[in-house]
């Protein structure tokens, strides 16, 4: 233990070793400063001891409840250079001295010393404890304690200093300040590098010259949101700016950075906030030019010159947090655990899906497989309207068979403009628009130039009615706008034609969609609304659609580029333009009377009448009154087309 005061030793009971040992242990020489002032007489210091003894100290150390506010205590920490006086055979040494100036009415203020590593063997504080241990059966660390025995007229704040601790090099030690009866307590914990560095007076007795200087480093973990660091200055040093690195501790081997600050004169510390629990480490240095704080990523290491600086470790038992920072840890934990929620909840609803998928895609197809195939009686006569285009004979050929394979096998009434506009009396847009609004379902049939003819590309007419797919399209769209029947239209396209013949724009609708041959059984059961679960066996006989479809494929193999000779380019959106070849010049001869009406019954035109002999011909031989109306032109238009 340390003695207070000067006082004189029995020293010839103490054997030759213990003389060794006091010079390194015992301060000859321990000192204390207590400012006191009374409270109705400053010239009147209130009556005070001070408990040297760490045994008694320790039994009246209190129990400890909580940390001391900053309000309540500060506290500084320093060292000394104790220097051998002339004639005595010594060497220097550093003792350290803590000042608390106390704020709140306490009666009593505990110095408690505590060891928390040391490098250098001769540091009895860490690495001999017999002595304490063979006098009061246990290891109590050094304590000191001022004790007011008049604290109602003690005025605050005041002040106890003590000097006493002698402090070894590269030793890392922790300093206990406890008020009583606040029952609160501050931990301190600081080091200093070597005694030739911290103090230049040291390094003068050692005769040494260019030794840098660093400094005692203190860290303050008390602060519920950080931790101060902080550095002694020495007042014969002049030096720069000082930099503070901190390393955390994530293994027995192995330090990971955690931050950085240059601390500028005339500051002689920072607050580092938001600190995680955990083991650090801080290197203090001055900054300075000629020299690195590592060498060992230098590139010329025998050229290098490490910075002397000063290493102190703390441990931190919990998070250090501010309310800011507290606040957006509980906003990421609360969005984190949402993010667990509702990635949960959309995998078990993937989960759900897939097995329905599965059981509906995969599981109950087998289990209805094995099942019987069901006698269904088609007793509905559904009447259907096929759309599509005009690419050539062979085309419309298949559309033909499709059309009879419906009648005769899917017992439904079928509307096709070969079969219904025969009759010249009728209108093609008229006969569209009635019969678009009539039957049950409208089949469109999309080839390959369906695209180009939804693009408003102009097909060349082999009929004598016009092509009407664009304009069934756009019927189509003004009665789902208005009535949103999209089970009335089936979107078909048969087996020679591509899946990009139906256009993008019209995919994402929710029509019905089949390809045909293939699934003409799965067109009958929609025609017909067959439940979707049931077996329905089709024994439709479809030969002929397939011979069609294969005559189809022939001639789409030898006249390659057919469909791009059935567009026209147009001059403008009515006009086509006509080839500067193409001459006109008017016939040799009329056809007779017989031969106008053969071809009146194979166009579909009107049986021309008798001619009025009073009329003039023209210029070019023909008469000029109009010898064939034409039935059921392009440019026609049906009043009732407006309201359909």
């Amino acid at each position: 233990m340390r003695l207070e005061h000067r006082r004189e030793l029995n020293l010839g009971s103490i054997g030759p070793w213990a003389l060794l040992l006091l010079q390194f242990v015992v301060c000859d020489a321990c000192t204390e400063d207590v400012q006191l002032r009374h409270v109705n007489n400053s010239s009147i210091t209130p009556k005070h001891y001070i408990e040297s003894d760490t045994k008694k100290c320790s039994d009246n150390y209190p129990d400890v409840t909580r940390t001391c506010r900053a309000d309540e205590l500060d506290v500084s920490v320093r060292s000394e250079a104790v220097l051998p006086e002339a004639g005595v055979n010594t060497l220097p040494y550093v003792v350290l001295n803590v000042s608390t100036v106390v704020h709140s009415d306490a009666s009593a203020v505990f110095l408690r010393l505590q060891c928390v590593h040391a490098a250098d063997k001769a540091d009895d504080y860490c690495h001999n404890h017999q002595v304490q241990i063979e006098k009061w059966g246990r290891m109590i660390w050094p304590c000191r304690s001022l004790n007011l025995l008049e604290p109602e007229v003690t005025e605050v704040p005041y002040r106890f200093a003590y000097t006493c601790f002698r402090m070894f090099r590269l030793s890392h030690y922790a300093i206990n300040i406890t008020l009583s009866p606040q029952m609160c307590s501050s931990l301190f914990y600081f080091t200093i590098p070597e005694e030739n560095q911290v103090h230049p007076k040291i390094a003068k007795f050692y005769d040494q010259k260019n030794i840098s200087w660093a400094p005692l480093v203190v860290v303050d973990t008390n602060p519920s949101d950080g931790v101060w660091i902080r550095y002694t200055e020495h007042q014969s040093i002049r030096h720069n700016d000082v930099n503070v690195t901190i390393y955390k501790q994530t293994s027995a081997t192995s330090l990971q950075f955690a931050h950085t600050q240059l601390v500028k004169k005339p500051n002689t510390g920072f607050k580092w906030k938001d600190v995680s629990k955990g083991t650090y480490h801080v290197y203090v240095y001055v900054n300075r030019q000629d020299c690195d704080f590592s060498c060992e990523d230098h590139v010329q290491k025998s050229r290098c010159t490490p910075c002397a600086h000063t290493h102190v470790n703390f441990t931190i038992p919990e998070n250090k947090y501010s309310s800011e920072k507290l606040d957006e840890l509980l906003i990421k934990e609360a969005t984190r655990h949402l993010v667990f929620s509702l990635t949960g909840v959309v995998i078990l609803v993937a989960l759900v899906l897939v097995s329905i998928v599965i059981y509906f895609r995969i599981i109950r197809p087998r289990r209805l497989a094995r099942l019987p195939p069901q006698n269904v009686e088609l007793q509905y006569r559904p009447t259907v309207l096929i759309i599509y285009s005009d690419d050539c004979n062979e085309h419309s050929n298949v559309v033909l068979k499709l059309c009879e394979a419906l009648q005769d096998y899917g017992k439904a009434c079928v509307n096709l403009d070969q079969l219904d506009l025969i009759d010249p009396k009728l209108q093609p847009r008229t006969w569209l628009f009635r019969t678009m609004a009539d039957v049950d379902f409208v089949l469109f049939l999309f080839s390959e130039s369906s695209p180009r003819v939804l693009a408003k590309e102009v097909m060349q007419p082999k009929r004598h009615y016009p092509d009407m797919f664009c304009l069934a399209v756009d019927v189509m769209f003004s009665d789902v706008h208005q009535n949103n029947n999209w089970n009335k239209y089936i979107f078909a396209r048969m087996s020679y034609s591509d899946a990009s013949s139906i256009p993008p724009h019209l995919t994402s609708f929710p029509a019905k969609r089949v390809v045909l041959p293939d699934e003409f059984g799965k067109l009958v059961d929609d025609l017909h609304r067959v439940a979707e679960h049931t077996t329905v066996d089709h024994n439709a006989d479809l030969r002929k659609l397939k011979l069609a479809i294969c005559s189809f494929e022939n001639f789409n193999h030898l006249q390659a580029g057919w469909l791009n000779e059935r567009f026209v380019s147009l001059e403008n959106e009515n006009t086509a333009l006509l080839s500067a070849d193409l001459g006109f010049k008017p016939p040799e001869e009329l056809p007779t009377t017989e031969e106008q009406i053969a071809l009146a019954g194979i166009f579909g035109l009107q049986v021309p009448q008798e001619e009025n002999e009073d009329l003039a011909p023209s210029d070019s031989g023909l008469s000029t009154h109009p010898t064939f109306d034409v039935m059921g032109s392009p440019d026609d238009y049906d009043s009732s087309s407006t309201t359909s």
